[in-house]
């Protein structure tokens, strides 16, 4: 939902403050979160507020949250795609991925190996 002339975006289970994905993102079709992303923050507004508050209970974010999101995703597709590439298997991929730029987001421990299992079936599957 945005209220443009408050300049705000409210976003549910998609945009985290400095977040990665919830657990293995199932009911998302990776292309289309990226692009919901990009048209997102191509948007007019100012606040983002999230679902569900961010590090240390944050309630606000903004648009740079976006940006990081989208950012984390790509990186997270292209290191997939690699391994995939590479013909490396799910268990392989998670114990080859790392992304040290994202470790200190909440979750990143738990549900990077999640969210690099969804990247998997697209690259490997195009699903």
């Amino acid at each position: 939902m945005r209220l443009p002339k408050e300049k705000i975006i409210f976003t549910v289970d998609w945009i985290p403050i400095e977040g990665v994905q919830f657990r293995g993102m199932a009911d998302t079709y990776v292309p289309d979160i990226e692009d919901g992303l990009k048209k997102v923050i191509a948007m007019d507004w100012l606040t983002l507020i999230p679902g569900h508050p961010g590090p240390g209970g944050k309630q606000t974010g903004s648009k740079d949250n976006a940006r990081d999101e989208l950012i984390y995703l790509q990186d997270l597709s292209a290191a997939v795609k690699q391994e995939v590439a590479q013909g490396k298997s799910y268990d392989e991929a998670i114990k080859d991925i790392s992304l040290p730029k994202y470790s200190s987001w909440p979750n990143y421990k738990n549900f990077l190996p999640m969210n690099i299992e969804r990247y998997y079936d697209y690259w490997n599957r195009g699903i």
